[in-house]
């Protein structure tokens, strides 16, 4: 008994092991996409744009924790999709079945288009459509992951890989910057492509849909 409880207590994950799961779910495209918002909604309109966007994703957050622990039956935790039920009835699951499908596809659509227009930029020996096919045969295994736990992990490799990733960039920046002779051109308002900016920007802070896997997972939800 007290080997199993053990084990059942290791596959959990930790408070860091969540929050990793949910930073990377938030930044994991945004990340990629930030440029390109930049650059449709301009400097300030972008920095404004991601304020928006990260607190209506923490409000909705906030609000759906306590949706899961006011509907929590015996330490469990409802999902995404029985919330809907208990709330909207059967409309209302069949509603976030589908809007979460359809974000979600959206999501690796994004994830995949962002991936190949980046590599191909730093290494233009294939298309865009091939990249996309690379990194899609690339991303078919993890699909058949069902541990949080090993997702857990990866998350965190992904945290440092995008800490890394922005250490790069700032430095490649100041080099650029000191090497370039010339005036450079800003933008600090564009509403050319307001809306895909925004569209960018909400998709990468979708970590709603899992909020409930995560505190179903966690050693204490609690926290």
């Amino acid at each position: 008994m007290g080997l199993g409880s053990g084990s059942a207590v290791s596959s959990k994950l930790s408070i860091f092991g969540a929050t990793a799961n949910l930073v990377m779910t938030s930044i994991g495209v945004g990340i990629l996409g930030l440029p390109q918002v930049m650059e449709q909604a301009g400097w300030v309109g972008g920095y404004i744009l991601l304020a928006i966007a990260a607190l209506a994703s923490l409000w909705m957050a906030r609000h759906l924790t306590d949706a899961c622990i006011r509907y929590s039956k015996n330490g469990e935790y409802p999902s995404y999709q029985q919330l809907g039920e208990l709330t909207y009835g059967r409309w209302g699951r069949a509603a976030v079945i589908v809007s979460t499908d359809i974000f979600m596809l959206g999501l690796c659509v994004i994830l995949l288009v962002l991936f190949a227009d980046n590599t191909m930029r730093m290494w233009p020996v294939m298309n865009q459509t091939d990249w996309v096919l690379v990194y899609a045969g690339l991303m078919v295994p993890f699909v058949c992951i069902r541990s949080m736990k090993l997702i857990s992990w990866l998350s965190m490799v992904g945290v440092v890989s995008v800490l890394a990733t922005v250490i790069v960039i700032v430095i490649a920046g100041f080099s650029r910057l000191v090497e370039y002779i010339g005036t450079i051109d800003y933008s600090l308002f564009s509403f050319n492509q307001l809306g895909s900016a925004i569209g960018t920007l909400m998709t990468s802070f979708g970590l709603t849909a899992m909020i409930p896997s995560v505190m179903n997972n966690m050693e204490k939800p609690d926290k």
